[in-house]
This record gives C-alpha cells, sequence and structure tokens, in this order.
C-alpha cells in the first residue's frame, strides 16, 4: 500500500529561496516530513554517485528565514 501527499500552493518566482549552492546539492527529490503551523522539514535526495557527495539531508523552512541545511551521513561506513 502506498499514501502521497500532495501540497499544492502557488509559488511564483520571488518565492524561490536558494539552499545551497553547486551541482552536488541539486534537489532530485523530495517529500514533506513535518508541517507545523509556521515551519516545514523536508527529506531531499541528491543524485550524487561519487564517494564523499551528500545523498539524503533535511532541509527545515521556518517563516521567511533562510531555510536551513541538515546534511544526513548515510555512508555504509559509520
Amino acid at each position: 500500500m502506498a499514501a502521497f501527499l500532495l501540497i499544492s500552493h502557488k509559488v511564483s518566482a520571488q518565492d524561490w529561496r536558494p539552499v545551497r549552492g553547486g551541482i552536488p546539492f541539486g534537489i532530485s527529490g523530495m517529500a514533506l516530513i513535518e508541517q507545523q503551523s509556521n515551519s516545514l522539514d523536508f527529506l531531499i535526495v541528491h543524485d550524487n554517485k561519487k564517494p564523499n557527495q551528500g545523498r539524503m539531508a533535511i532541509i527545515s523552512i521556518n517563516g521567511k528565514n533562510q531555510p536551513e541545511y541538515f546534511p544526513l551521513d548515510i555512508s555504509e561506513n559509520h
């Protein structure tokens, strides 16, 4: 059984906010993991293939503040 959460929200160009710079931080997938009154937390996936390049992270958005980026260590060696 699969469940999907679709959030419809009008987005305009001025609503886009950079999170991290560079190709290794391009977002390939995103899923909402927590929503509170003025904050959102997303699990994001990067399509990186090389060792030591991040593959997953949490992005937290609180109101109009700059998004916060928290990399997740999913290496096999930890």
